[in-house]
């Protein structure tokens, strides 16, 4: 699915479709240069779909956790310092993946990416691609075996 959109039209445009697939705890994999929006979009999509309003960034924790209302969990994470897969799993950062009551937004996921197509995950996984364009942004959203396979 492709969708061109705007910052103030993340709501209107964006918000229906992560609304829908965020159903069950889900993990999405946002992809994008620096500033093409991925924390920015992660930030709304926190405040819309879990009334979370303080959410931003985790760079130099990795991770940061949210308790949700319906005794589910949110993890964000940003692993662009990760060096290796290898530094992933040594964190322990791989549990919450795993955890059935656990969404996960993971920003930077190229260092995990080889090990992701392996793991045998009871969640949907989802990319997210993000590109600049020279107005507003594309975002490119499907299921993380179609991104594999066409890579």
């Amino acid at each position: 699915m492709k969708i061109v959109y705007q910052k103030k039209e993340i709501d209107s445009k964006l918000l229906p479709t992560f609304k829908e697939l965020c159903k069950t705890p889900t993990i999405f994999l946002f992809y994008g240069q620096v500033g093409a929006g991925k924390t920015t979009l992660i930030r709304e999509l926190c405040k819309s779909l879990f009334e979370i309003k303080d959410a931003n960034s985790p760079t130099f924790a990795y991770v940061k956790k949210y308790d949700l209302t319906n005794s589910n969990y949110l993890s964000h994470f940003d692993l662009y310092r990760l060096k290796s897969k290898e530094d992933f799993l040594t964190l322990g950062l791989e549990e919450d993946l795993f955890d059935p009551k656990t969404f996960c937004f993971i920003e930077w996921p190229e260092v995990i990416e080889s090990t992701m197509q392996y793991l045998e995950l009871s969640k949907p996984i989802y990319t997210v691609k993000i590109n600049h364009l020279a107005r507003g942004r594309e975002l490119l959203l499907e299921p993380f075996k179609s991104f594999i396979l066409n890579k």
